[in-house]
């Protein structure tokens, strides 16, 4: 049985949003008097409880005001909660045929695990084939992965792109594939036995046209930067605890480049693959964004790879990354017939995959209000890191093998997040073209 987050129902979200009003409304009950607003709050309050109606009247001023003033905790509890809630069981007898495409060039020192792990799948062989695109290698990944040939439908490809980069290498296996659904696979990530089971099976739906599941790190006991990297994929990059807040809210699913398949006919009326895109995945996720597409999260399709070990790689990767998702976001915004959706989402993701942010933000004022005697936003501040690193906990606990030791290098990756979003903000789609990230 594959395991599915629904969507909560209004009730929850009713009562979720009524409870954290009613904390926030006598929080800011309590410490306004400690704060600049004293004076103006007690002759206000004192005014209007002079008759009934003032007094509703005055309550009504109390929540809409702590609600206000309180509002980025508010938000990061809200996420608190929702990181919790039932799953829903679906069959796994949903088997159609599946290709899947792995992008390799000069792969061999990773391409073999690959494979091995692919080919130990459940899946059945004979409703899946693998395409590894080998074009432009010069070393011995070609022959490592007709080595496996014998194991599995494995086709390798070498014909010459028309262009450099992932992209024109997935349109190649595209091409090529008789699959009814697509994955798509880095050749360093490696799967378990019933990940590609699990990552089909919501496309038993019908409204279902693409899936995704969490990615952890394979390397991430080597140094302090692929730790950080680790936590980090527990909460966001890695297809994490915030696919699951979204899911039970309703909102929409990113694609992150890997482990997501998607129905080979949609991906083919949407143009295949963007040659042109720096990050080929987010040009994928707004088309179907833009065309109403459901994307389904799988907390259970679980895989894993390698990420960059040293500073140099680690930054042109995360340079590329920010980059693609300008070029791909302004595309959005200035063609989507939904302004409104589209600037509420992009606000909403920036709130929320920034949270590491936030929590250091908080960290900071927290201190100054203190400072300050400001006792009532000091305690907003300290409200908002409490539930961001509590956020964090449970995006470990679920999605990071409950190795909480990966906390401890919270700061980096903070610190990961803010080189981010210094350079997203000097455009820098400028100059960056697609490279082959190296992972050691």
């Amino acid at each position: 049985m594959a395991v599915m987050i629904p969507k909560s129902g209004k009730m929850r979200l009713i009562g979720t949003a009524t409870a954290l009003t009613m904390f926030f409304a006598y929080l800011f009950h309590l410490t306004v008097p400690m704060s600049f607003l004293a004076p103006y709050y007690a002759s206000f309050q004192s005014s209007l409880l002079s008759g009934s109606i003032e007094t509703l009247l005055w309550l009504l001023v109390l929540v809409c005001t702590g609600t206000i003033f309180y509002f980025i905790p508010f938000y990061f509890g809200f996420l608190l909660l929702y990181s919790f809630g039932k799953v829903a069981l679906t069959s796994v007898t949903f088997l159609p045929f599946l290709s899947v495409l792995i992008p390799a060039k000069n792969e061999e020192k990773t391409i073999g695990n690959t494979l091995n792990h692919l080919l130990k799948s459940d899946y059945p062989k004979d409703k899946m084939e693998i395409i590894v695109v080998a074009s432009g290698s010069t070393d011995g990944t070609s022959e490592i992965c007709q080595s496996f040939s014998s194991e599995g439908h494995i086709w390798v490809l070498a014909d010459p792109l028309p262009r450099k980069g992932k992209p024109a290498a997935l349109n190649l296996g595209l091409a090529s594939a008789k699959g009814d659904v697509i994955a798509v696979y880095d050749a360093d990530t490696i799967v378990e036995p019933q990940t590609l089971r699990n990552l089909v099976a919501p496309l038993s739906q019908a409204e279902v046209s693409a899936s995704c599941g969490p990615t952890g790190v394979l390397n991430q006991e080597e140094n302090g930067l692929t730790k950080a990297t680790a936590l980090e994929n527990t909460y966001y990059s890695g297809a994490g605890l915030v696919f699951e807040i979204r899911e039970r809210l309703g909102q929409e699913i990113d694609l992150l480049g890997r482990n997501y398949c998607i129905r080979k006919d949609i991906l083919e009326e949407l143009g295949g693959f963007e040659e042109t895109s720096l990050t080929e995945d987010f040009s994928l996720m707004f088309k179907l964004k833009e065309q109403g597409r459901r994307i389904a999260f799988c907390p259970k399709a679980f895989a894993r790879d390698l990420v960059p070990s040293d500073w140099k790689a680690y930054s042109a990767q995360r340079k590329r990354w920010t980059a693609g998702w300008n070029v791909e976001n302004k595309k959005y915004m200035a063609t989507t017939k939904n302004k409104r959706k589209a600037v509420l989402g992009l606000i909403n993701f920036l709130i929320q995959g920034h949270a590491c942010v936030f929590a250091f933000l908080a960290a900071i004022f927290a201190v100054v209000f203190w400072l300050l005697g400001e006792y009532f936003l000091m305690t907003s501040a300290l409200l908002t890191l409490f539930f961001t690193i509590a956020i964090m906990v449970v995006a470990v606990h679920k999605y990071g093998n409950k190795r909480y030791s990966l906390l401890l290098h919270f700061p980096r990756y903070v610190y990961i997040y803010l080189y981010m979003f210094r350079y997203a903000a000097i455009q820098p789609e400028k100059g960056v073209e697609w490279e082959k990230t190296p992972t050691s």
